[in-house]
């Protein structure tokens, strides 16, 4: 499978390693990564992070954020709604070349972190980002203008529904 967004970073290079990163979408994978997503365009998409390695732990760490702006159809007008997101980005990620290798004592409940096991050093850290960026589209985007109620917003009644009840009168 071709990733939209690829980025390779050799972790066993020390180049990739504890030095601010950073990478952006060029306009056909903005393209790409909108088609995928099922939604009308991705303007751009970058992420700026820092890859360290943490010895006690026996993993490395992604952290940084993610900038999107993207638009999407809204869900009652199907007009376009533009959507900025910045996005938090905290993977923790763990080379482990064996396939049999026990992975059950790697997750971590009291970390806010998501966990990547790779089996070799290499991880593509665009795909990550285009994966971040994915889970933070709004899944119901609406127009400021739409008339639909929102979640948890009373439903006006009809005025003139008093009406119908007129016109079913038992004869």
């Amino acid at each position: 499978m071709i990733n939209e967004f690829s980025r390779i970073y050799d972790l066993a290079l020390p180049s990739a390693i504890a030095e601010k990163q950073t990478v952006a979408a060029t306009a056909e994978e903005c393209k790409a990564l909108a088609k995928r997503f099922k939604i009308l365009d991705v303007k751009n998409l970058s992420a700026e992070f820092t890859i360290r390695q943490d010895q006690e732990e026996g993993c490395f760490k992604v952290t940084g954020y993610l900038k999107a702006h993207v638009t999407q159809a809204c869900v009652i007008t199907l007009s376009p709604v533009d959507e900025y997101i910045e996005e938090q980005v905290n993977i923790k990620i763990r080379v482990s070349p064996q396939e049999d290798d026990d992975l059950e004592g790697f997750y971590d409940d009291d970390s806010n972190d998501d966990i990547e096991n790779i089996k070799d050093t290499k991880i593509d850290i665009g795909e990550l980002i285009a994966q971040y960026l994915a889970l933070s589209l709004d899944p119901y985007p609406r127009k400021d203008t739409s008339s639909a109620p929102k979640q948890g917003q009373a439903v006006k009644e009809n005025p003139f529904s008093i009406l119908s009840s007129l016109t079913k009168k038992d004869h």
